[in-house]
């Protein structure tokens, strides 16, 4: 008892000592009148919103209204009733009581805190590392200004989550991806005269293992139509599968064929998503995979990330390769942006048939190169396989493809005949 008590009060002393949230730095110049006073946030429990407990392998997540005053009042929050942590490790729960992280409140400090073990939040989101918000009186999240984060503490995709940096964590690199992250690619930005600028804009690209089996972007779906790439980008989808003489499609984001819309483009354009003639070919020849429907249960970002190791999980992989078995190629292989479900299922893929660790990151960390803010870091593919191969580091694995091959024939999901087809088939 007499230690969760110290234990407690050093967390207490630790967030009082450490209240201020910037800096300011003044600089004058001698030519002029004019002072200009830049503010630079300080890395200190209240503004990074954790503070570690190495020694116990804890983290205390920390709400602290006086931080956050700014924030609360632009979203008209005058009485806080309670503060909630949802993130990457307890799936981001999207309806109030369903958070296993609730926060106490201290009344004389206004500071929330609740306290978790490593073994419970080291689960990484987009940015490699353990992402989180706050969420206020069950329904608002905090996701405005923050001018109070120091750089590199949240992360910069579209979600602008808080990040988890953990002493063995390389806060310059972490600072280097999220200045990446937050990049938004021009049309201009892509050589479009090379095959190499077309597939990056499309996030077209032939899976490390083989040379018949490509991935992609959606042929036909827009996902983020505020950006002036996006119509450019699905059209190079399609010159890149034409030319590439795509024959069969495996499809990781459902049916959509029924779902057509019209959007008004950033430069007003008005452009309509339309099936292309090649992949309307291969409908009608019956050379279309959708991954799941015949279960009612379609891949989703948490599914190939965080259930990895499950069955459904491994029905989609036994249901994919023996489709593949049985259907010609080349292949194509897509969900919305081509990168989470499709970036799961074809490291897989490309292990089976023999591909390197180092290739199969390099790959999978190639879609950054589309720059629309949806920035992936490799730690969060690693965390998948390692979580359904039961192994603590694949980078040390030294036989990746057999021990790939084992999992799934082992699990009953495939036998070795099923494999040896495939990867004759894609070779």
């Amino acid at each position: 008892m007499k230690q969760h008590i110290f234990y407690f009060l050093a967390i207490i002393f630790l967030m009082f000592s450490c209240q201020e949230p910037t800096t300011t730095t003044t600089t004058t110049t001698t030519t002029t009148t004019t002072t200009t006073t830049t503010t630079i946030a300080v890395v200190t429990p209240n503004t990074i919103c954790f503070s570690l407990d190495t020694t116990n392998d804890k983290v205390t997540f920390i709400f602290n209204e006086t931080t956050w005053a700014a924030d609360l009042a632009a979203k008209n929050i005058t009485t806080i009733t309670a503060v909630e942590v949802r993130g990457s490790f307890n799936g981001w729960p999207k309806t109030s009581g369903t958070t296993e992280y609730p926060m106490t409140k201290d009344s004389s400090s206004g500071i929330w805190t609740v306290t978790k073990s490593y073994a419970d939040i080291k689960r990484p989101g987009n940015s490699g590392q353990p992402e989180f918000k706050f969420v206020v009186n069950k329904s608002t999240w905090m996701d405005g200004t923050r001018p109070f984060a120091p750089e590199g503490y949240i992360f910069r995709t579209s979600d602008n989550n808080h990040i988890i940096v953990f002493s063995t964590d390389n806060i310059e690199t972490i600072k280097a991806n999220s200045i990446d992250a937050s990049t938004v690619k021009e049309i201009t930005s892509f050589d479009l005269t090379t095959t190499a600028g077309q597939q990056q804009l499309a996030n077209f690209r032939q899976v490390p293992g083989g040379t018949k089996l490509f991935r992609s972007y959606h042929p036909f779906k827009l996902s983020k139509t505020t950006f002036n790439t996006e119509d450019d980008r699905v059209n190079y989808v399609v010159k890149l599968a034409e030319a590439n003489s795509i024959a069969s499609v495996i499809c990781l984001s459902n049916n959509e064929t029924a779902s057509l819309s019209t959007y008004t483009m950033p430069d007003k354009t008005s452009y309509t998503e339309t099936i292309p003639t090649y992949l309307q070919t291969i409908i009608t020849n019956g050379n279309i995979l959708y991954v799941g429907l015949d279960i009612n249960k379609i891949p989703s970002y948490n599914d190939v990330y965080y259930a990895s190791n499950g069955a459904v999980f491994g029905g989609w992989i036994k249901e994919t390769v023996q489709w593949i078995n049985t259907h010609p190629a080349p292949f194509q292989i897509h969900c919305r942006l081509g990168t989470d479900r499709t970036g799961v299922f074809c490291a897989i893929l490309a292990a089976l048939q023999g591909a390197s660790w180092t290739e199969i990151y390099t790959d999978y960390q190639s879609s950054n190169n589309m720059g629309i803010k949806e920035f992936r870091d490799y730690h969060l593919l690693k965390y998948s396989l390692e979580n359904m191969l039961g192994v603590s580091d694949i980078s040390t694995v030294a036989n990746l493809k057999e021990t790939m091959a084992n999992y799934f024939i082992n699990g009953g999901y495939l036998t070795q005949t099923d494999i040896d087809n495939m990867i004759n088939k894609l070779k």
